[in-house]
């Protein structure tokens, strides 16, 4: 059994799940995944996770479960369940997650491939070369999300990376 902080949500949230797809046999049941410390490209799959389930977190404040999760909670976590609030209820919050998954699936799917004991040396290079590229013409969802010095930010860690910068 996972370890979750309040269990009577989490069951809320897999019962939205079991009732989109039933009205839709081919949607996602993946539930929301936490970000590894030590592993960067999961990072996208973390995302995904959201976007995915966007239209169920949207939901979940208006549940009797989630009304009573967030009145009978100490004090100091009332904010929590409101910050949470304010962020599904904001399609801004929601077209950055877009950008985000946008801007990061190619870097992350390179890394997860290059991380593999099977990856062909040959393959280094071009890969690189098409995330570099990637990363200096982001496509417009992108662009809409994050300004030109966080995207040069990007690219620079990317070229960075490939060099070996800070590194022995």
């Amino acid at each position: 059994s996972r370890n979750h902080r309040y269990p009577l949500l989490h069951e809320t949230f897999l019962h939205l799940q079991d009732v989109r797809r039933a009205n839709n046999p081919k949607a996602s049941k993946m539930g929301l995944k936490k970000l590894p410390d030590t592993r960067f490209c999961y990072a996208l799959l973390m995302i995904v996770s959201v976007v995915l389930n966007w239209d169920l977190l949207i939901q979940l404040p208006s549940t009797p479960e989630y009304k009573t999760a967030k009145r009978t909670c100490k004090k100091e976590n009332r904010a929590k369940f409101e910050e949470f609030e304010s962020l599904v209820s904001s399609l801004s919050t929601k077209k950055e997650f877009d950008g985000a998954r946008a801007m990061l699936a190619p870097v992350c799917v390179a890394l997860h491939h290059q991380e593999g004991d099977c990856t062909p040396i040959e393959t280094v290079l071009p890969i690189f070369a098409v995330v570099h590229l990637s990363a200096q013409s982001p496509c417009d969802e992108v662009k809409e999300t994050f300004d030109a010095s966080d995207l040069q930010l990007v690219v620079d860690e990317i070229a960075d990376r490939w060099l070996g910068k800070g590194r022995k």
